[in-house]
């Protein structure tokens, strides 16, 4: 995996711009962002920094090896990242999603089959990240998944200890 053709900075960044100028107009004030499944090339980081100095998610790494770009792995700390090789400051989101699962014998896309992963596996990784000093928790929940995960997974986070927080409107976490 790699870049796709036509991939720019100027693309990434007008693409981006569009989108918070959209959330602007509706008196919603953008302060992080987020990469749609964490996958964007090096070059689309940079034009996303440039935008937006703090990021919620996980970042995309890659190597060139013999045979071209290829996609390494993205983070999945438990902590807050100063700065990254992108140069970018990060929130964790080190939990995952809730995953149902795609079953091969129902499966119209063609898409890999992928096990689920329920609330119970995500609590375990929170019960984890409790190991390291002020250690996050976060997670994304796609809006078509029952509720019912949602308030396990909240439940489950505030009963380990932690605690639901905003980012502030400023952006700026210490």
């Amino acid at each position: 995996m790699g870049p796709i053709p036509g991939d720019s900075g100027k693309w990434a960044e007008t693409r981006v711009n569009l989108g918070k100028n959209l959330l602007t107009a509706l008196n919603l004030k953008p302060v992080a962002w987020n990469t749609p499944h964490y996958m964007a090339s090096a070059t689309d980081y940079g034009a996303f920094k440039k935008i937006f100095p703090l990021h919620l998610d996980r970042g995309a790494y890659f190597s060139t090896g013999l045979d071209g770009t290829k996609y390494v792995s993205n983070q999945m700390l438990p902590y807050v990242i100063q700065k990254d090789v992108y140069g970018i400051k990060r929130l964790p989101e080190n939990l995952g999603y809730v995953e149902m699962g795609v079953d091969p014998n129902n499966n119209p896309y063609g898409f890999t089959p992928v096990p689920p992963i329920m609330p119970a596996d995500m609590l375990k990784g929170a019960l984890a990240n409790k190991v390291v000093r002020d250690g996050w928790a976060s997670f994304y929940f796609h809006p078509d998944v029952d509720l019912v995960h949602l308030q396990t997974l909240v439940e489950g986070v505030r009963a380990q200890g932690y605690e639901f927080v905003a980012i502030p409107t400023n952006g700026v976490i210490n």
